[in-house]
């Protein structure tokens, strides 16, 4: 859902401290548009997934854009 307003009131009191990442922060219409100029994109979530992508701990993860 793109915000209704910029800055998002909801999103800087879920942002704990860090409201200057938000403050830099573009919106974009797709994820597409988002990752493009990424060469490496990471996902996080707390739940347990039998998806059979890579899982990586932190560590890992931080070797991976190195």
């Amino acid at each position: 859902m793109i915000p209704q307003e910029l800055p998002d009131s909801h999103a800087n009191a879920l942002a704990a401290g860090a409201s200057d990442i938000l403050a830099n922060a573009r919106v974009v219409a797709t994820l597409d548009e988002a990752i493009a100029d990424c060469a490496l994109v990471i996902g996080t979530s707390a739940r347990s997934r039998t998806l059979s992508w890579p899982m990586l701990d932190p560590r890992e993860a931080g070797s991976e854009t190195g």
